[in-house]
């Protein structure tokens, strides 16, 4: 039966990170291919696993997070968030549409908005919640599914609801950057979501402490030609600022 089959499909997703379209065929051997990825199409549209070439991978896998907590990382480097987030706002001008990423420094920069006239995207309902300081900025959440640990959006609903939008400005932040790696990230899931935004931008702005440089995350979602502006709270140490000397990204020590 159907159902039972779905309930053993999820069951695997539960317990591996990928599943190829081969090794499901073997595992329901009187089902038809067809049928086996009409059921992948169901599981997608539950929001159990992502469809990618060849077979699907688990949600339970990539929303996994390597990273510490929201809540301890809201407690560190505050003053240097703060002044970073501040720095940023320098490049803001009015009329412009602009996306901010979630994170815990970029969470500051509704302490320094001026109430003015943007249209504000952003994947953290924490920030959009600061921003009603703001009343003539329009802000805009957008859809997908929600992370508890860095209380963030993403997914294919994320994808989609900005895959129509281009931006002026994004502001993102990493949770490191290392020479082999880039800008990285602890979530497979926000990773996608990141290298879309920056796809729909015109220029972007990376916000990152100064502890972040030489952490690496599993998963790449920006290198140094990628970034119009870097905005940290020290002088870079040397081996790194000498990645962004040929990619002539601008480096703002807030």
């Amino acid at each position: 039966m159907k159902t039972t089959r779905l309930e053993r499909m999820r069951e695997l997703f539960l317990q591996m990170p990928y599943i190829s379209l081969s090794e499901l065929a073997a595992i329901f051997p009187e089902i038809s291919e067809m049928t086996l990825r009409r059921d992948i199409d169901t599981l997608e549209a539950e929001g159990a696993v992502i469809r990618v070439r060849g077979g699907a991978r688990s949600m339970k896998f990539i929303t996994a997070t390597y990273e510490d907590s929201y809540e301890a990382r809201l407690s560190l480097d505050t003053t240097a968030k703060a002044k970073i987030a501040s720095a940023a706002i320098r490049l803001f001008d009015t009329g412009m549409s602009i996306f901010i990423d979630s994170g815990t420094t970029t969470l500051h920069i509704a302490d320094y908005l001026p109430n003015d006239r943007f249209l504000i995207t952003t994947s953290s309902p924490d920030l959009a919640r600061e921003l009603h300081r703001t009343p003539l900025a329009v802000i805009n959440i957008v859809g997908g599914m929600y992370n508890r640990e860095n209380h963030t959006l993403s997914g294919q609903g994320a994808i989609k609801f900005i895959s129509d939008m281009t931006f002026d400005l994004a502001i993102m932040a990493p949770s490191g950057y290392t020479k082999e790696g880039g800008f990285s990230s602890g979530n497979y899931s926000e990773c996608e979501f990141k290298k879309k935004v920056i796809e729909r931008s015109r220029s972007v702005a990376m916000l990152i402490t100064s502890s972040k440089w030489g952490l690496k995350q599993p998963y790449t979602f920006a290198s140094p030609d990628d970034i119009s502006t870097i905005i940290t709270d020290a002088e870079l140490p040397l081996h790194f600022a000498q990645d962004f000397t040929s990619s002539k990204t601008s480096i703002i020590i807030a």
